[in-house]
């Protein structure tokens, strides 16, 4: 019994340090810093908007108690959502690591360690984790808010709000999180990776989404609407669930409410059951995964991807292999997931605050629309800057070696084959949500041109940020203080605007004519092809002699040795 609780213990620690574990950094410090900066963005929201909400509850008091308890709920509603969407984003970051991963299972599976030992010491993991999340989402706002809201019912008051405010967010945060730790243990019984990784960084994209849009977009509405008195009038809703409990818990017992608030107690002690059951079958189901030959790795699931990247990039053999070298680190590695889906996620709050701002009028949307029509670039700005962000991470640094001996030092051939990486994951998703958002609100016909203009602006601006990248990506350690986005922001707001809203500009003016508009893409085409032309002969890419790691070469690495190989002997044979 005493052996089964120590093996538990330690357990319980090496799966919580994987959590806060990267293979992405060069040192603890800068992983540190990171995780600092993440639970300050955690931790802010609740402070700041408690602070800014004693004037209002000022004036809310002196009209009566008819128009504070209102207030109190909707704010109470808005504190619930942050609370969810802070759960949320946790996990889905944490993708891989919620579930017993392959090497855990073909590490600790021989030993002899009872099963039991195994998965106590993971959900102790997954809770501490949830508990660090939700307290420092909702530290503040437990601490402060009630303080604001309900100081006029003395402390007696005070301490029930507290309790029912810690309650309620904490019990909305364990349903998201559980549910998606639930999404993911289901995610294993599926054969393959793809699903798994589409998923991960779509809720990822989702969820930091959220949670930037709930942080600048709600205080905003909070002010025009009265949304929790909306969600209460819909039964079937977990926020409304939560926002019962919430309103319980405070004393307003009404039927409505205490029906709320029964569902949510049972919805989260259903998904906290759930999830430990799902968890428990992920682990013998990788256990029996750990048996059989790993199907998941290699460039067969890439598939159309591939394909179209190589019919982009010409016949150089060189580009060939750099290419599946830069598309298989870009499809195995989360870190990179991570990088470019935030990135991606800053086109969420910024679409969602020039629609709010400019009001949302059905009839408007009909029209052709700045607000509209620049939605697809605003998100392939980012997008591409996610990217490019990506390329620096050093996630492949013994592939120095590999390219060192079996490619030229410096070569144009690195940057054709990052365009084609490129192109062929950032076009297609953007042309979907251009055809799909233009298409159903104004027509088909106009979307296709549209569609057609953007993919034309996106490739320039592919074009444009290859010029700022000398060295072969994910092959250099990080240089100190470069592309830092929390201090050259001005810079980044200023680039998108140019390439996303200046360009929409001028297309509104060429509407009316076609000849224009169809001058105005060839004129992006033309500027793109003469750019490439230019960086094909003047800007060289490299690699840098103070790189080289003395590791063994990688998976990804010996791609790139096998594939040049191979283009190599193909005049031979």
């Amino acid at each position: 019994m005493r052996r089964s609780l120590l093996s538990s213990v330690l357990l319980f620690r090496v799966f919580f340090a994987q959590f806060f574990a990267s293979e992405s950094v060069t040192s603890d410090i800068q992983l540190r810093s990171v995780i600092i900066w993440i639970l300050a963005f955690l931790v802010t929201p609740g402070f700041m908007i408690s602070l800014q909400l004693v004037t209002r509850y000022i004036f809310a008091a002196i009209r009566g108690p008819s128009a504070v308890e209102p207030l109190t709920a909707t704010l109470g509603f808005m504190f619930i959502i942050y609370s969810a969407l802070a759960a949320g984003l946790v996990a889905v970051f944490l993708w891989d690591g919620l579930m017993f991963s392959r090497r855990d299972a073909m590490v600790l599976g021989p030993l002899p360690v009872h099963g039991v030992a195994l998965i106590v010491a993971k959900v102790c993991a997954l809770g501490a984790l949830l508990l660090a999340t939700t307290t420092c989402a909702n530290l503040f706002g437990t601490l402060l808010f009630p303080f604001v809201a309900s100081s006029a019912k003395g402390l007696v008051g005070v301490a029930q709000h507290m309790v029912a405010h810690a309650t309620a967010t904490v019990a909305a945060g364990v349903f998201v999180f559980s549910v998606v730790v639930i999404v993911r243990g289901l995610v294993l019984f599926v054969p393959g990776a793809g699903l798994s990784a589409v998923l991960g960084a779509t809720l990822q994209l989702a969820f930091l989404g959220g949670v930037f849009a709930s942080v600048l977009v709600i205080p905003a509405a909070i002010s025009a609407a009265d949304p929790a008195a909306q969600v209460m009038g819909d039964g079937w809703l977990p926020t409304a669930w939560y926002l019962g409990l919430y309103e319980s818990m405070r004393g307003h017992h009404t039927v409505g409410v205490d029906v709320m608030a029964g569902r949510a107690l049972a919805a989260t002690a259903s998904a906290v059951a759930l999830a430990i059951l799902v968890s428990v079958a992920g682990f013998w189901r990788q256990m029996q995964l750990a048996l059989g030959p790993d199907s998941n790795l290699g460039l067969r699931r890439l598939g159309r991807i591939r394909w179209f990247a190589h019919r982009i990039v010409g016949h150089e053999s060189t580009a060939h292999a750099a290419l599946d070298f830069f598309l298989l680190t870009l499809s195995r590695n989360r870190a990179l997931h991570t990088i470019i889906t935030m990135n991606a996620a800053l086109a969420i709050p910024v679409v969602a605050a020039a629609i709010w701002r400019s009001g949302i009028d059905p009839a408007a949307l009909a029209r052709p629309r700045t607000i509209i029509l620049w939605i697809p670039l605003v998100i392939a700005f980012w997008l591409v800057i996610g990217f490019r962000a990506a390329f620096f991470v050093p996630s492949e640094l013994p592939a120095a070696w590999t390219f060192e001996a079996n490619a030229p030092r410096t070569s144009y051939t690195y940057g054709d084959a990052s365009r084609a990486a490129m192109l062929s994951l950032v076009l297609p998703p953007i042309l979907a949500i251009s055809l799909a958002i233009t298409g159903m609100l104004l027509g088909w016909r106009f979307a296709v041109w549209h569609t057609v203009y953007v993919a034309a602006v996106c490739g320039l601006l592919i074009e444009i940020v290859l010029l700022t990248i000398t060295h072969v990506p994910f092959t250099q350690a990080y240089e100190p203080g470069h592309a830092k986005l929390k201090s050259h922001w001005p810079l980044y707001l200023f680039a998108m605007y140019a390439c996303a809203y200046w360009p929409v500009q001028l297309e509104l003016r060429l509407l009316r004519h076609p000849s224009r508009m169809v001058a105005a893409i060839g004129f992006f085409v033309g500027l793109t092809i003469g750019l490439g032309i230019w960086r094909r002969r003047h800007h060289h890419w490299s690699l840098r002699p103070g790189e080289l790691d003395e590791a063994e070469p990688t998976e990804a690495s010996s791609i790139f040795t096998r594939s040049s190989r191979i283009v190599q002997s193909w005049p031979q044979r």
